[in-house]
């Protein structure tokens, strides 16, 4: 049996871990062996994320402690809690990956920046881009404009140098020859 001490003890890692993740998401893992969980954890450790299966009543209190009591509503059935400390949306998509491939896994909810995420919301934070692209796609979009209004500023000039070039070009063709 467990004390209360325990209880308490264990109530505040789940606490902790929380408070330092940047993202949280909630499955339900019924129907995975041990080798799939194993696999899950293992494609998580590559997203600088981690599984942990924590009962339901340790969970309500620490979501209440740190101000997340909306997961309340998803707290029922076998679950795991899954810590991101890296790129926000990689164990979402690590998660939704693993959830088509084994049929087995089911979302349920995340939290983001303090806010509680819906199945919906999961499913959409899972489908953007890793950071990388998404950078990149920033800094293309920012420099678009850039590029485009240095080229319609030089277009005038390619214009002027064309002209004289032809002229220059004019003007051999019929100066006498030397």
């Amino acid at each position: 049996m467990r004390t209360r001490e325990f209880k308490a003890q264990w109530v505040e890692r789940v606490r902790e871990r929380l408070g330092r993740a940047r993202s949280v998401v909630l499955v339900d893992y019924r129907g995975l062996s041990v080798a799939e969980i194993s696999d899950v954890r293992r494609r998580l450790a590559g997203a600088d994320a981690e599984l942990h299966v924590v009962k339901n009543s340790v969970l309500r209190l620490a979501c209440r402690d740190v101000g997340l009591g909306g997961l309340e509503p998803h707290l029922a059935g076998p679950n795991a809690l899954v810590l991101g400390s890296g790129d926000e949306a990689a164990p979402a998509r690590v998660l939704a990956q693993f959830a088509a491939e084994a049929r087995k896994l089911e979302l349920k909810a995340g939290v983001l920046g303090g806010q509680v995420l819906d199945l919906a919301q999961v499913k959409a934070l899972a489908a953007l881009p890793p950071r990388p692209e998404l950078v990149g796609r920033l800094l293309g979009g920012l420099s678009a404009p850039i590029v485009r209004l240095t080229l319609a500023l030089g277009a005038p000039l390619r214009g002027l140098i064309g002209a004289l070039e032809a002229r220059r070009a004019q003007l051999e063709a019929s100066a006498p020859p030397a």
